[in-house]
């Protein structure tokens, strides 16, 4: 990493670091000194968002009477567990793909 600033602050000496530089604090052996970090930015991100837009558009969709939703009501493939997941990762199964292929349809399904 490049050393961008190097800075001494004196007492009552504020300094803003934008959110996602890596920084450093010391202080000299004449004084004691107190790194305080504060951010705005908690939970303010895009998964942040999806992880609360997704469940609730599932939510949505599963009630609605829409031909489109109806996929969202169907059972699950009955033997999906000896096909997907990372154990069978590894495999070349046409099951995969289609049921891969289905999940996708639903998202884009949910999303446009």
């Amino acid at each position: 990493l490049k050393c961008v600033a190097e800075v001494t602050l004196e007492e009552g000496d504020l300094l803003y670091i934008p959110r996602g530089y890596v920084h450093q604090a010391r202080s000299s052996s004449e004084c004691h000194s107190l790194h305080v970090t504060i951010s705005t930015g908690q939970k303010n991100t895009w998964g942040d968002l999806l992880l609360k837009a997704i469940p609730r558009a599932i939510e949505t969709a599963c009630r609605d009477d829409q031909p489109e939703c109806l996929m969202l009501r169907q059972s699950l493939p009955r033997e999906y567990h000896k096909f997907m997941g990372v154990m069978h990762s590894d495999k070349d199964d046409e099951r995969r793909l289609e049921f891969t292929n289905h999940v996708l349809k639903i998202v884009q399904n949910l999303v446009l």
